[in-house]
């Protein structure tokens, strides 16, 4: 089924779309629906998308004794350190 997008009134969509038509616009709300449309879609908060890339930086980093080094580097514990090699 097509969807005149013209037509399309931000006051009409469910709140949520609301919220995300506010802060991104409605081309963004189109999209999402025309591509994604029926998925469930996970967004991580910025902690926990920080948290990920650094326990990649620090996998790709470790070459089997600079354990503390990293840590000093990145400013987290030795413990913090070997959970991300886990």
């Amino acid at each position: 089924m097509q969807i005149d997008w013209t037509q399309v009134d931000v006051d009409k969509l469910s709140p949520q779309f609301q919220e995300i038509a506010a802060d991104v616009g409605l081309d963004i709300v189109r999209y999402l629906i025309e591509n994604w449309g029926g998925s469930v879609l996970y967004i991580p908060t910025m902690s926990k998308l920080a948290s990920q890339t650094l326990r990649k930086t620090i996998r790709s980093e470790y070459t089997g004794s600079n354990e503390k080094e990293l840590a000093r580097k990145y400013n987290v514990s030795r413990t913090k350190i070997r959970q991300a090699l886990r």
